[in-house]
């Protein structure tokens, strides 16, 4: 932050996002919501169906801002390779939901402590009609846990392409499932203002400041950026709190 050769927003952005830790986007996984799976086609629900709205508002309300569209160019940038990043995001969806079936099917089977003994044997993606409201997306996956297999959903939001896509890269690599630019981006919005405070370009401070702040932001996605911020609040007070005494962690009730 406290660079000299730091003359534009794209710039520092580039150098921040490099110098995160490698594992810094497990910090946040989809929000997605996983049910046991239903016997014959899947279906939706009309509670579920208004869930998986909500979460596809909020995904293209983040794509909606600058910041995301900045963030998606410094990504690729690095990678410009259509194919290779259409190949990486195939991969990654694969790995995620495999991972995130064996969570779900961990908790909805009441053995959260053991989920490590999950084994996700097989997924499929599906697309689903919601009753007039267009194809909704379900992951179904086949878990394994101690010769026992059970099968789960994964109801995945996903952005209407091409709704607001005012980005040229967006445009020609348009990507519907959430992605590494939208939990950068997020994570991004959700640091503490006092961040940003040691950029010594002023003129670059404020733009940045602005790019970041979450006062203009949509309702829905102003609360789940809130309720990141307190997150990461309470981890960084545990963690002090950790490292001073080793007692036990702060409530999250007492965090700002």
């Amino acid at each position: 932050m406290k660079g000299e050769n730091l003359d534009n927003v794209q710039t520092l952005l580039s150098r921040l996002i490099e110098s995160l830790p490698a594992d810094a986007e497990a910090l946040i996984k989809w929000v997605v919501e996983v049910r046991r799976k239903e016997e014959g086609e899947p279906s939706l629900s009309k509670e579920e169906k208004e869930r998986l709205f909500l979460k596809e508002n909020v995904l293209q309300q983040v794509r909606d801002t600058r910041l995301f569209a900045i963030v998606y160019d410094q990504q690729y940038a690095n990678n410009s390779c259509c194919n290779c990043s259409s190949s990486s995001e195939e991969d990654s969806l694969t790995r995620i939901a495999a991972a995130v079936c064996c969570q779900g099917a961990a908790v909805l089977s009441g053995n959260l402590a053991s989920r490590n003994g999950f084994c996700c044997k097989e997924t499929c993606l599906k697309c689903v009609q919601a009753n007039g409201d267009g194809l909704k997306t379900v992951i179904s996956a086949s878990v394994v846990s101690e010769g026992n297999e059970q099968g789960v959903d994964i109801l995945l939001p996903m952005s209407s392409p091409g709704s607001s896509l005012c980005n040229s890269n967006l445009k020609k690599n348009a990507v519907k499932y959430p992605s590494s630019a939208d939990v950068l981006t997020v994570l991004l919005l959700a640091l503490h203002p006092n961040t940003w405070l040691g950029i010594k370009d002023e003129k670059l401070k404020a733009e940045l400041q602005i790019l970041v702040s979450i006062d203009n932001l949509p309702d829905d996605l102003k609360r789940e950026i809130m309720h990141l911020r307190r997150q990461l609040y309470y981890l960084k007070a545990c963690k002090e709190k950790e490292e001073d005494d080793g007692d036990d962690p702060p409530s999250p009730k007492y965090q700002c």
